[in-house]
């Protein structure tokens, strides 16, 4: 309130009543899958009445990383790369990278000699290699020895008639 004259020199009181029509201050907080907008940006605004006020805008990220997996597995047929799009639990996408290595053993086939015929054959048995994975040992037996066999011998003096057995080695 102040005391004013007017034209004619009289007093008069004279009531200045000031509104604020400014905008205050803000702060937003903003959640972004993409990495690269994460950070805070400060601007000047214009509020409807032509006031400026400072906008401060803190994006934070949400994502997450792309990730790389490795996965020993028996089975050669799954060896390989393997990339997805996957989503984390805010709805933000990201690359998985599966990467599978095979840690089995090839089936295997052994040949091996035997004196004794009773021996003869083949053999499929599966066995374990050190990671724990299965696989066909195939043996294959094969008999090297020779049959026994009967020599009939003439002998003019009955002193060695008889029969002698005698193991040969061949």
């Amino acid at each position: 309130v102040t005391t004013e004259t007017n034209g004619n020199g009289c007093s008069y009181q004279l009531t200045t009543i000031t509104s604020w029509i400014g905008s205050a201050d803000q702060t937003v907080n903003v959640d972004d899958c993409d990495q690269a907008n994460e950070g805070t940006v400060v601007t000047t605004e214009t509020n409807g009445n032509g006031c400026s006020y400072q906008l401060t805008t803190i994006t934070s990220w949400i994502g997450s990383a792309d990730q790389t997996v490795n996965v020993d597995d028996c089975d050669q047929a799954n060896e390989g790369t393997v990339v997805t799009t996957e989503t984390n639990g805010n709805g933000c996408s990201y690359q998985l990278t599966t990467i599978t290595s095979w840690i089995g053993s090839a089936d295997q086939t052994v040949n091996v000699d035997d004196c004794d015929q009773a021996n003869e054959g083949t053999v499929v048995t599966t066995e374990t290699n050190g990671n724990g994975c299965s696989y066909q040992l195939t043996t294959i037996t094969s008999w090297i020895g020779s049959a026994d066999q009967t020599v009939n011998v003439d002998d003019c003096d009955q002193a060695n008639e008889g029969t002698v057995v005698t193991t040969e080695t061949n």
